[in-house]
């Protein structure tokens, strides 16, 4: 079972380095930042994978990709990612490599709490790891 997702980074300003520098859209000086994508196993609770990229340029559903294409592990994987991250590109990948029961998107009609909360619940009831949240 792995999780993934992205968080940006700030670093030092460079106006200069147009593949880091974030504008701030209201005239105001931007910022520069690092996009870090991590790929986390729940059961074992270790990270297995991360990407940085800079901010500018980042892809995440690439970035994923890269990450599923280093798990060496035959075993089918349960893969949990935001919105960012689902892409048919992404899909395109999981089949291709067989390693992954086949995607299905999942809809976002609730908040994301409640989407994690019913995923995890889901998740758990499915294959025995034993994931606990804040609620329980």
């Amino acid at each position: 079972l792995l999780a993934c997702d992205g968080s940006d980074l700030n670093i030092s300003y460079d106006p200069d380095d147009w593949e880091s520098c974030k504008p701030s859209g209201n005239g105001k000086r931007g910022s520069n930042q690092l996009h870090l994508h991590a790929l986390y196993d729940l059961c074992n609770r270790k990270y297995t994978d991360i990407r940085i990229e800079k901010t500018m340029v980042s892809n995440e559903s690439r970035a994923l990709v890269q990450m599923l294409e280093n798990i060496k592990s035959p075993a089918k994987t349960i893969i949990l990612a935001d919105r960012g991250y689902e892409t048919y590109h992404v899909f395109a990948h999981i089949m291709a490599l067989g390693r992954f029961p086949s995607p299905h998107p999942f809809p976002h009609p609730f908040p994301l709490a409640t989407q994690l909360f019913g995923v995890v619940v889901g998740v758990n009831a499915l294959t025995g790891c034993g994931i606990r949240g804040c609620w329980g």
